[in-house]
């Protein structure tokens, strides 16, 4: 599973390295999901509010970034938040009731 590293440098391409290697993790880590069990592990890995891969992100990346490098940090956070994969791209069609479950209705 992907740690998120601290960053030493804030520049565009430490920026730019860091996402790659991110989102390399994303796309592998989803792809590694073929059931309900695999999607909520990846969910919760990923998205979890206090511990969460995203939460880690803000974390470690925007609230350290000194403010010059706010603004750069802050629009790669936002565009990672927007690549995450949705539930039926992973599960296939889920029905309606089970994406209220999933909760991603």
């Amino acid at each position: 599973m992907y740690t998120v590293p601290k960053l030493k440098s804030y520049s565009a391409a430490a920026l730019d390295k860091a996402v790659e290697k991110l989102l390399a993790a994303l796309k592998q880590e989803a792809a590694a999901a073929k059931n309900e069990a695999d999607w909520k592990t990846f969910r919760d890995h990923w998205m979890a509010r206090k511990n969460g891969v995203l939460t880690q992100i803000n974390d470690l990346w925007l609230k350290a970034a000194p403010k010059d490098a706010k603004r750069e940090v802050g629009q790669r956070s936002m565009n990672l938040r927007l690549r995450l994969p949705r539930p039926w791209t992973i599960l296939g069609p889920v029905p309606r009731q089970r994406l209220f479950e999933l909760g991603r209705a």
